[in-house]
């Protein structure tokens, strides 16, 4: 092991990846614990929040990993893992010139490319309908819904006060035929199932470039609870993380 002395610089490549992974975790478990008591419309409208702002930034640790593995191959040339401009074809040569432009399917494309890693098919579908989502949600994405309404039936209502159930619902997205692999509800509907099939892929492609790379990742969750884990080989157990079930007080 290296040692180092008083004065002794060391540099280091940062990203937001534990960050946002640890975040990611924390509201969705967030999510799964409120809806077991949810009976306000305000506590419901909590289980969606931390769901789809878990989705969010679920995605976002991937893109920072995305990104701190594109800085290390090809931008930081002290790195072990750097790529030198000679062994370079013209397409990556022309992608790097607009990296930070660039999607994040694509940088993870040139990435694997170059470090003869890959994803299955069904993994690569799944994840590119979690792209699709992720753009839906930070983009602001508008839609028409039809509600059919039912008038509740009470002496006090008269035309200012009368209140409605909502009988059903019927959005102009076929939301099915947008996500085939991954079955994410309608946004409307989301809670901590959709978090945790996107936390899923997320974790998936995280553990092939752990592989790949010989890199740890690092969970840190603040609540629910608060601890840190570091992923590595046989510790890397997806299925404990999501399915992780906090009795929250």
């Amino acid at each position: 092991m290296q040692k180092f002395s008083s004065g002794d610089l060391q540099t280091l490549t940062v990203s937001l990846e534990s960050l946002h992974l640890g975040h990611a975790v924390d509201l969705m478990r967030k999510s799964k614990a409120v809806s077991k008591t949810a009976k306000t419309g305000w506590e419901k409208e909590l289980v969606q929040r931390c769901a789809i702002s878990s989705i969010l930034h679920g995605f976002c640790a991937l893109e920072s990993t995305i990104n701190y593995f594109g800085y290390e191959m090809f931008f930081y040339k002290d790195s072990q893992r750097y790529i030198p401009t000679e062994t370079r074809d013209y397409l990556l040569t022309k992608f790097l010139a607009n990296w930070d432009k660039g999607k994040a399917l694509e940088k993870l494309e040139f990435i694997f490319s170059y470090s003869k890693a890959s994803l299955p098919e069904k993994l690569l579908n799944e994840l590119r309908e979690l792209n699709n989502l992720r753009n839906l949600i930070a983009h602001g994405f508008v839609y028409r819904t039809t509600l059919l309404l039912d008038p509740q039936d009470s002496p006090d209502n008269d035309e200012n006060t009368q209140s409605y159930s909502v009988i059903d619902t019927e959005d102009n997205v076929d939301w099915k035929k947008k996500f085939p692999n991954t079955k994410f509800k309608p946004l409307a509907k989301m809670d901590f199932d959709d978090s945790q099939v996107a936390l899923t892929i997320v974790l998936k492609v995280l553990k092939i470039f752990s592989e790949t790379f010989s890199h740890p990742i690092n969970l840190v969750t603040c609540e629910y609870p608060a601890s840190y884990t570091l992923l590595w080989k046989e510790s890397f157990d997806i299925q404990e993380i999501v399915k992780f079930d906090y009795n929250h007080k």
